[in-house]
C-alpha cells in the first residue's frame, strides 16, 4: 500500500477516538513522541527515536517542555536545544515547545491529541533524593500514562572538562544597576531623614523596600539584590540606634534588620524577575510583530522580485548590517539582491555561498566552512528543496549570534523561502497556462487551416479540372459559373490569409496604423459598398447620422473592421444593418457610435465576453461552426489600437441577433487664428 493511501486510510480512523470519546491511544498506526530536554543528551535521544521511527514507519514528533518563569537562560543550553529541534526537523519530525505549569500533563495531552503510542525519553541523571522517593518526569510519565509503550534511551552527557577558573566582566548593564541601587537607597535615606525630622515614625523600613522595588521594577533582580543590601546597611547605620554605626542595641532590631533583609530580598527578587520576563515577553511581542509585517509584506508581493527585496530590506534591518540574496539561474547562482545595493560578493564568498546551496548547510562567517568570511550563507530551503541562499554580515561579528537571534532569523528565512518558492510555483504555473493556451491556439488554428484552406483549395482545384477537361464541350454560361466560383473562393482564401497577417501584426505589436482624421460616413458607405460587390444580394441597411464629428485613426483599418463585421453578419443572418450617431458624454465631450446589427440566431449570455477571443467560433442555424474564428478579434485588435472600443450585445430586436458596438471619441480640430 502506497503512503498516499494509506494516510487517506488512517484520516478517518484516526478522528475515531475522537467521535467515540477514547482517551486512550487509538492503535491504527504507531506514532512517536521524544521528550528532549536542553542537555547534551538531546541529540542522542532524537537519533534514537529517528532510528525507530524509521523502522516503524511511524510519524514523530519532538517536544521541549518548560514550565513558566524557569524558562532556560543560559545560551549555551539555549543553542545546543535550538541545534538538537533543527537536527529533529532535518530528519523528519514535527517539534513542539510547551509551556505548562504541570509538564506532565500538557506532554499527555499532546499525546492524545496526535494519538501517540509510543513515547521515547532519555534516562535522566539519578540524584540522591530520586533515588530515595522514585520521583523524576520518567516516573511520572510511566505512572501517568500506562497504556502507551516508553521506551528510555541511555545519553549519558559526557563528563565536565576542568578549566581555568575565569571570572567574566560583568555585563555593563549590571553595573548601571549596581550604581542605581546606591542611588536609590541614598534617595531613600534622605526621605527618611525628612520623615524623620517632620513626623515620628516608629519604622522607615518601608522607605527602603520602596527603592528596593524600584531597582527591581527598573534593572532586574541583580540590581535589587544589591539594593537590599544596602538598605540593610543604610537603615542599621541612619536608622537604628546607636545611630551612625554598624552595631544594633536591642536584640529585636536585630530580628526586625533580618527580616526586613530577606522580605527585601524576596520581593527584589521576585519583582526583579518579573521584570525580566516582562521584557523577555515584550521582545517576543516585538520580535512577533515584525515576523507578523514581514509575512504580511511577502504575501501582498505578487512579483519574484518584489518578494526579494521586501526580504533583503526586512533581514538587513533586523539581522545584518548587509545582506545578499541569491537564487539559482543558468546552473549557477546568480545575485538577485543586495542590501545596500552596493554590496558586491568576493570570490570566496560566492563560493560559500555554492557550498550552502549545494550541501544545503551553513557556511562562512562562525562555522567549519571558510569561518574568516564576514558575510554568514544559509540556504533558503521550502518543502521542494533549496530554492536561494541568504548571505549577511552579523550586526555584532564579534559576538555569536543569541539563540533568540537565531530563533528570529530561522523564521525570517523560511517565511522568505516559502515566498520565493510560492513565486517560483505562480511563475511556472503561468508559463505552463501560457504553454497550454499556446498548444490550443496551434490546434485550433490547425484545424482551421485544414478546413478554411483546404475547401476553398478543394473547390479551385475542382473548377479547374473540370475547365480543363471539358471546357471546350461546356456552354458559356458553365464555364462562367465555375469561374466565377474560382474567383469567389480564392477572394475567400485571400481574405483569410489577410485575417492571418492582420493577427499576426497586433499579436507582435508590428501593426502600424496612421493617425488621420477620419469622416465616419465614408468608412461606413465604403465598407458597404464592399460587402456588396463580394456578396452580392446580401440585404444591408445603412443609416448615417448628418454632421458627425470626426475621429483620428486609420480610415483604411476601420474599413476593415466594419467589413469584417458586415462578413460575420452574413455568416449568421441573412441581412445587416450598418447605423452612425453621436453621443454627448456627460463630461461635454462627443463620441461617435457605430453600430452592426444582423437579425440571426444571436450570441449566449456566457459566450458574449468570449466572442472577441481568438479562434472563437459560434455556431450557424444549422449547427455547423462558422468562419476560421479570427475576424470579430481583429477587430476589437484594430478598434483599441485607433483608441476606441467594442461591445457586443445580444438579442439585439424581437429576442433575435447580435448588434456590435464601436465607440470612437471625436477627434479635437485644431482652429487656426485669423
Amino acid at each position: 500500500m502506497t503512503a498516499t493511501a494509506k494516510d487517506g486510510i488512517d484520516d478517518p480512523m484516526a478522528d475515531t477516538p475522537r467521535q467515540n470519546a477514547i482517551e486512550a491511544p487509538w492503535e491504527v498506526s504507531d506514532r512517536l513522541l521524544a521528550c528532549v530536554g536542553a542537555d547534551a543528551g538531546a541529540e542522542i535521544v532524537i537519533r534514537a527515536a529517528g532510528r525507530l521511527a524509521t523502522r516503524l514507519n511511524a510519524a514523530w514528533i519532538v517536544v521541549h517542555a518548560e514550565r513558566p518563569g524557569r524558562e532556560e537562560t543560559d545560551p549555551v543550553r539555549l543553542k545546543r536545544l535550538d541545534s538538537a529541534l533543527h537536527l529533529a526537523e532535518r530528519l523528519g519530525a514535527e517539534t513542539r515547545r510547551l509551556i505548562a505549569v504541570d509538564t506532565v500533563g500538557e506532554i499527555l495531552r499532546l499525546a492524545r491529541r496526535e494519538n501517540v503510542t509510543q513515547f521515547v525519553v532519555g534516562r535522566p541523571r539519578q540524584t540522591l533524593w530520586r533515588r530515595l522517593t522514585g520521583a523524576g518526569f520518567v516516573a511520572a510519565l510511566a505512572e501517568r500514562a500506562p497504556d502507551v509503550s516508553l521506551h528510555v534511551v541511555n545519553a549519558p552527557a559526557p563528563p565536565p572538562r576542568r578549566r581555568a577558573l575565569a571570572i567574566p566582566a560583568p555585563p555593563a548593564r549590571l553595573w548601571t544597576g549596581i550604581a542605581a541601587a546606591f542611588a536609590g537607597v541614598a534617595l531613600a535615606v534622605g526621605v527618611g531623614e525628612a520623615l524623620t525630622l517632620a513626623l515620628d515614625l516608629p519604622n522607615l523600613s518601608m522607605v527602603f523596600l520602596l527603592a528596593v522595588l524600584g531597582c527591581a521594577a527598573t534593572y532586574g533582580p541583580w540590581s535589587a539584590v544589591a539594593a537590599s543590601l544596602l538598605s540593610a546597611l543604610a537603615y542599621n547605620f541612619f536608622f537604628i540606634q546607636p545611630l551612625h554605626t554598624l552595631s544594633i542595641a536591642e536584640p529585636q532590631e536585630v530580628l526586625s534588620l533580618l527580616v526586613f533583609l530577606i522580605v527585601a530580598v524576596l520581593t527584589g527578587s521576585l519583582a526583579g524577575r518579573v521584570h525580566d520576563q516582562a521584557t523577555a515577553a515584550s521582545q517576543r511581542a516585538e520580535a512577533i510583530a515584525a515576523l507578523y509585517d514581514f509575512s504580511r509584506k511577502l504575501a501582498g508581493a505578487a512579483r519574484l522580485d518584489d518578494v526579494l527585496q521586501a526580504s533583503a530590506t526586512h533581514l538587513r534591518r533586523t539581522q545584518g548590517d548587509a545582506v545578499a540574496l541569491l537564487l539559482p539561474q543558468d546552473g549557477d547562482l546568480q545575485l538577485r539582491v543586495a542590501c545596500p545595493p552596493d554590496r558586491a560578493l568576493s570570490a570566496g564568498e560566492v563560493g560559500a555561498a555554492r557550498w550552502a546551496f549545494d550541501k544545503q548547510e551553513v557556511s562562512g562567517w562562525r562555522t567549519h566552512t571558510l569561518p574568516d568570511l564576514a558575510m554568514q550563507f544559509r540556504p533558503l530551503l521550502s518543502p521542494r528543496g533549496a530554492v536561494g541562499v541568504c548571505g549577511f554580515t552579523p550586526k555584532q561579528p564579534d559576538a555569536p549570534l543569541a539563540p533568540e537571534q537565531e530563533r528570529e532569523l530561522a523564521a525570517l528565512l523560511e517565511q522568505t523561502a516559502l515566498a520565493i518558492d510560492r513565486s517560483l510555483l505562480i511563475g511556472e504555473a503561468v508559463r505552463a497556462a501560457a504553454l497550454e493556451d499556446n498548444e490550443k491556439l496551434r490546434t485550433t488554428l490547425l484545424s482551421s487551416l485544414s478546413h478554411d484552406l483546404r475547401t476553398p483549395l478543394s473547390s479551385i482545384t475542382g473548377a479547374v479540372t473540370t475547365l480543363r477537361q471539358l471546357g471546350a464541350q461546356m456552354p458559356e454560361t458553365d464555364r462562367d459559373d465555375l469561374l466565377a466560383s474560382i474567383e469567389e473562393e480564392a477572394a475567400r482564401l485571400s481574405r483569410f490569409v489577410a485575417n492571418l497577417l492582420d493577427m499576426s501584426r497586433i499579436e507582435s505589436g508590428a501593426l502600424k496604423l496612421r493617425r488621420d482624421l477620419i469622416e465616419p460616413s465614408e468608412s461606413v458607405r465604403a465598407a458597404a459598398e464592399r460587402i456588396q460587390k463580394t456578396f452580392p444580394g446580401f440585404p444591408i441597411e445603412t443609416s448615417v447620422a448628418p454632421d458627425l464629428p470626426f475621429i483620428g485613426g486609420d480610415a483604411q483599418m476601420l474599413e476593415q473592421v466594419l467589413f469584417n463585421l458586415l462578413d460575420n453578419a452574413h455568416k449568421y443572418a441573412g441581412n445587416a444593418a450598418i447605423h452612425a450617431r453621436r453621443e454627448k458624454q456627460s463630461d461635454g465631450s462627443e463620441t461617435v457610435v457605430i453600430s452592426v446589427t444582423d437579425d440571426g440566431p444571436g450570441v449566449k449570455p456566457a459566450d458574449l465576453a468570449r466572442i472577441f477571443e481568438k479562434f472563437y467560433r459560434g455556431g450557424r442555424p444549422d449547427g455547423r461552426k462558422a468562419g476560421t474564428g479570427l475576424g470579430l478579434s481583429i477587430c476589437k485588435g484594430l478598434v483599441e489600437a485607433m483608441g476606441g472600443t467594442i461591445e457586443a450585445q445580444s438579442p439585439a430586436t424581437r429576442r433575435r441577433g447580435a448588434r456590435i458596438l464601436l465607440r470612437f471619441p471625436a477627434a479635437r480640430l485644431k482652429v487656426d487664428p485669423a
